[in-house]
């Protein structure tokens, strides 16, 4: 997980992230010309996009979660922090 203020050094030209995406990391995104786009959730399109915008590897493509995902957080609820 990251901070608006740990965006600059990623070094990302890109960030994929749907409607939850918190407002300091939008707004950060757009001050350092950083484009933000809504996911596609199917790997074939997600691994084409990354092809054609970074000009790398599939397997060089990395998340970074800036939230933690509602299934976990659920589990947690339910069952306890099993980590």
């Amino acid at each position: 997980m990251i901070r608006a203020a740990d965006l600059a050094g990623l070094g990302v030209r890109t960030v994929i992230a749907d409607g939850h995406l918190g407002a300091a990391i939008r707004a950060e995104a757009g001050r350092l010309g950083v484009t933000v786009v809504v996911p596609v959730l199917e790997a074939e399109t997600l691994i084409a996009f990354a092809s054609e915008r970074e000009a790398g590897r599939p397997d060089d493509l990395a998340p970074i979660y800036v939230r933690e995902p509602d299934a976990v957080t659920q589990w947690r609820a339910r069952h306890g922090d099993a980590t």
